[in-house]
């Protein structure tokens, strides 16, 4: 069950909350209400390999990526989610590939099993693995995706280009 707030939200966004952070992180606390964050040192962009520069909030802000939490009510507790981060190379939301990633690319995660997806579903994943942690790349992985077809892939933090057969 989720909070009155994650209605508007859409449930590929929803999916997105928690999910693993790429070469990013939230800092601890808040500042007037919003939640800080930053780039790891020396983090490298995943689509190019350039020095990041940015930090893309993959739930984009506007939809609540970094305002407020998703809470997820489960019969093993409630937990807060927030967007996944990923550093990127470019300068605001209009160069480099933080600028691709706001040029209508979408991004979803893949459970690489049913049993995966089921104890994601259920909310029991929170109580065995925290948000946003790296232990959530052993369970499946990122598609980006743009006009609806997979274009490049995100395992482990790291991209790969995926060729249609």
């Amino acid at each position: 069950m989720l909070d009155k707030g994650t209605q508007a939200r859409s449930d590929g966004d929803i999916a997105l909350m928690g999910m693993p952070h790429v070469g990013a992180y939230y800092a601890k606390g808040y500042s007037n209400k919003k939640r800080r964050y930053a780039a790891d040192r020396d983090a490298i962009c995943p689509f190019c390999g350039k020095p990041a520069t940015e930090v893309h909030h993959v739930v984009e802000t506007g939809m609540g990526g970094h305002q407020l939490p998703v809470n997820v009510y489960t019969e093993w507790g409630t937990f807060p989610l927030f967007s996944p981060l990923w550093a990127v190379c470019g300068f605001g939301n209009c160069s480099g590939c933080h600028g691709w990633l706001h040029s209508g690319i979408s991004v979803v995660w893949v459970w690489d099993d049913d049993e995966s997806e089921e104890i994601h579903r259920t909310g029991y994943l929170w109580t065995i693995c925290e948000p946003h942690s790296s232990l959530l790349w052993e369970m499946g992985h990122y598609e980006i995706k743009q006009g609806g077809r997979t274009i490049r892939e995100l395992r482990n933090g790291r991209c790969t280009d995926v060729h249609p057969q």
